[in-house]
């Protein structure tokens, strides 16, 4: 006889067995997949600390920065006038593609040059893990209140101080975009150090 029991068991039997076979070998991958995870970041740590950034000392070093914000504050007259300010905080990212510190600036807003371009007098600040670097600059702009443009063209900066391992900075910082397109900060600084 033909009982809802006798249909249903081996039905649920079957599901349960094909369940956990699949579970198994999606367990497997996984473990698998952690496995070549490790071994790849273990390369990787080895891989990237030949390539990391010394920040121990002065010298010549890259600096990447990413994942920002700027702003623009408008101080009267409305529009963008004399005194207004541009204020900006990124990520500083080394070789390896990880943070490693903040970089923050705030330029203020000069009267136009003879092209028409805004110009910027602005300082910025580099908040590294063994100490910071400040730089001062110049720079023009179209339009200062466009928060999302970046310029492409490539800056050079003196480099006037830095704290911890950077005490008594002083040098150039190259700022340029890269064959991937990142901003590039090329420091080139002796320190008292």
């Amino acid at each position: 006889m033909i009982t809802p029991t006798s249909v249903l068991n081996p039905l649920i039997t079957k599901c349960v067995d094909a369940y956990l076979e699949n579970s198994i070998r999606n367990m497997k991958k996984f473990i698998f997949s952690i496995f070549i995870a490790t071994i790849f970041s273990l390369i990787g740590i080895n891989f990237a600390q030949a390539q990391i950034v010394d920040l121990t000392k002065c010298g010549i070093f890259n600096l990447y920065i990413a994942n920002g914000d700027v702003s623009y504050f408008d101080i009267k007259p409305e529009g963008v006038s004399v005194g207004d300010r541009r204020v900006g905080r990124y990520g500083v990212i080394a070789d390896n593609g990880k943070k490693i510190g903040t970089f923050v600036f705030t330029g203020t807003i000069m009267p136009p040059s003879d092209s028409g371009n805004f110009e910027l007098h602005a300082t910025a600040y580099y908040q590294l893990p063994n100490g910071s670097l400040t730089t001062a600059m110049v720079y023009r702009m179209v339009d200062a209140s466009k928060t999302s443009d970046i310029p492409d063209r490539q800056f050079t900066y003196p480099v006037v101080g830095g704290t911890g391992t950077f005490v008594g900075a002083r040098g150039i910082l190259r700022s340029s975009k890269d064959s991937k397109g990142r901003r590039v900060h090329n420091f080139d600084i002796t320190c008292l150090n």
